[in-house]
């Protein structure tokens, strides 16, 4: 990864799962740097910091890109990683739709046709998708799981945060 050998546990750790979520990880063509990701993961910290109480204080320092205490260190804190992380893919999902979105259009030259709008409404419904996954586990996480968010239902398998059980979770 490019932090260095300083950087904090969370970075490598949540910026590693977050290019799970997304389906970012053939490391020879990947669509995001470490550091957009990271960025990301910080502004999505913030923002469910301020809807959800935690056990834990974190402090979220936008502009050097912290978080303290570290959430994969030590008493590990699964329900905020998992919580961050999702909003962060749901971040991500709004700003591909928003971004796609004056790209629908059909064009038609004779008897050939382009027509984009199916991918828009494709990013559209991830969109949806992956915002839902996040509402749905912070529901969960206040009403009292404090694992919520643990079993994300990718496209083609489960995927378990925080190295918890394998066992097959849907929701």
């Amino acid at each position: 990864m490019a932090y260095g050998k300083n950087a904090a546990d969370w970075k490598k750790e949540m910026t590693s799962l977050l290019r799970y979520v997304i389906n970012d990880t053939d490391t020879t063509r990947r669509e995001y740097t470490d550091e957009r990701l990271c960025s990301l993961i910080i502004t999505s910290a913030q923002l469910t910091q301020g809807v959800v109480d935690f056990p834990r204080d974190y402090t979220i320092d936008v502009a050097n890109s912290g978080i303290s205490p570290d959430p994969t260190a030590g008493a590990r804190d699964n329900g905020f990683i998992n919580l961050v992380l999702l909003r962060a893919s749901c971040l991500l999902a709004q700003g591909d739709f928003r971004a796609s979105t004056n790209k629908g259009v059909v064009i038609r030259d004779g008897p050939s046709s382009v027509d984009a709008r199916g991918l828009v409404a494709a990013k559209k419904d991830l969109m949806d998708s992956t915002c839902k996954k996040y509402n749905d586990a912070e529901l969960e996480f206040r009403l009292g799981n404090s694992n919520a968010g643990e079993a994300i239902i990718g496209p083609h398998r489960n995927a378990t945060f925080g190295g918890g059980g394998g066992g097959s979770h849907t929701r």
